[in-house]
């Protein structure tokens, strides 16, 4: 799946790449070092190639504080379905950086809501396939799967949810965690998992009490 980029993003990428092309040239030219430097050329080789991929997460992490910035003040009232400019950012906190789930979670929504169902799913299903252990990838393609078709979908609707609560999920935070349960519960309550989505709803008013996830509210802006 791809996204325009702006005049602006195109340009800091390109400058971008080439700063990734002059490091790597660097690097392989240590890897391939004659035999006589072999020791040092292949760590130095290593250390340039695990230098590269730092650099990309320290890049897409500086975009992401300028997204996040810029929201906070300016668009903290305004709905997710209207925040469209920052998708083309998103984009490319996800190619720099494909671990970075937060830009997978709030980008397919978006995408969804304003460029069609197709593509929002798309967009969620990348996500997840680059960090298949991440519970709120789960809920989210559970959710917007849900949102498409129900009744079509109700099988992997269903699995994802259960994955989602699963002990191999992997959360950035308890709010996260308590966000993913939330949309969980909610799709499994409707699917017809009323005993599972009783258990779950149970843990979330014990981490409620505890302060957690109070006023949460999911991408929909619905509360637990």
């Amino acid at each position: 799946m791809m996204f325009a980029l702006d005049a602006r993003l195109r340009t800091a990428l390109i400058a971008f790449a080439l700063i990734l092309c002059l490091l790597g040239a660097q690097a392989v030219a240590f890897s391939v070092a004659p035999a006589a430097r072999k020791s040092a050329g292949e760590s130095l080789g290593s250390a340039g190639f695990a230098y590269l991929g730092g650099l990309r997460t320290f890049a897409a992490a500086v975009i992401w504080n300028g997204i996040d910035s810029q929201h906070d003040y300016y668009f903290s009232g305004v709905s997710l379905t209207k925040q469209t400019f920052m998708v083309p950012k998103m984009r490319l906190v996800t190619l720099l950086d494909p671990t970075f789930t937060e830009a997978y979670y709030i980008m397919s929504y978006i995408v969804y809501t304003r460029s069609g169902p197709a593509q929002g799913i798309e967009a969620a299903r990348e996500g997840l396939t680059a960090n298949p252990d991440s519970g709120i990838l789960r809920a989210n393609l559970a959710q917007l799967l849900f949102l498409h078709d129900k009744q079509r979908n109700r099988a992997e609707i269903v699995r994802l949810a259960k994955s989602a609560v699963a002990s191999d999920s992997q959360w950035h935070g308890v709010e996260e965690r308590f966000e993913g349960y939330a949309t969980s519960m909610q799709l499994l309550r409707d699917e017809g998992e009323v005993q599972l989505a009783r258990e779950i709803a149970k843990q979330l008013d014990t981490w409620n009490a505890a302060g957690i996830g109070v006023g949460s509210q999911n991408q929909n802006g619905n509360g637990k």
